[in-house]
């Protein structure tokens, strides 16, 4: 908790860096935001829109899980969840698309969709999720940013990770250590791997 307490910097949706002061920001672009809901919406996935006003959604499992968390939270530490009512207007200013799909063949129609974009990047970042967010914008990114500003760099870094999304990171700094669950690809991008997973003390 004194990482909080202190209040450093933290991620936020894989993509931005909180502080006291927003350290870096990018977008996806509006319409695009608009044509790739429209796309989840025909082919009948779960989409989440992360945006500055909140995370916009329609029901479904993780929507009920997320409320169901915000009910027993104080109110500085809910999700902001709004509904969405196809108003394009809220859709400005998404940092990223989650896409949650359990069906493989689906999730490999997904990737094919979005690897159609060149301004966008696709990761998958748990087994049924997918991640759609700006180009260059990630963890690996993320990181180097925090690190220009207290003047350090990746050589003063250990990295966790376990999904695909942690392979930049993973890569790149001094010690990348993946988990004994993670992905294919994560381990293999990593330094070390522990002999315990996530869910294990």
């Amino acid at each position: 908790m004194d990482f909080f307490i202190t209040r450093q910097p933290i991620f936020d949706a894989n993509k931005n860096i909180i502080a006291y002061e927003l350290l870096y920001n990018e977008t996806i672009n509006q319409q695009q935001v608009i044509d790739h809901v429209d796309y989840c919406k025909k082919i009948g996935v779960d989409w989440f829109l992360y945006t500055d006003k909140g995370v916009i959604t329609t029901i479904n499992e993780r929507y009920k899980s997320i409320k169901e968390r915000n009910d027993k939270l104080p109110k500085t530490h809910k999700t902001n969840l709004i509904l969405d009512d196809n108003n394009y207007e809220l859709y400005n200013n998404c940092n990223k698309i989650l896409i949650i799909e359990k069906n493989e063949s689906i999730r490999k129609k997904v990737f094919e969709y979005f690897s159609k974009y060149d301004s966008v990047k696709i990761v998958s970042s748990k087994k049924s999720y997918i991640d759609v967010g700006p180009k260059k914008i990630g963890k690996h990114f993320a990181l180097k940013k925090l690190l220009n500003k207290y003047n350090l760099t990746l050589d003063n870094v250990v990295a966790f990770g376990d999904q695909d999304n942690d392979i930049g990171m993973l890569k790149h700094a001094r010690y990348g250590i993946a988990m004994n669950n993670a992905s294919i690809h994560a381990k293999k991008s990593a330094d070390y791997i522990t002999k315990k997973s996530n869910s294990e003390s």
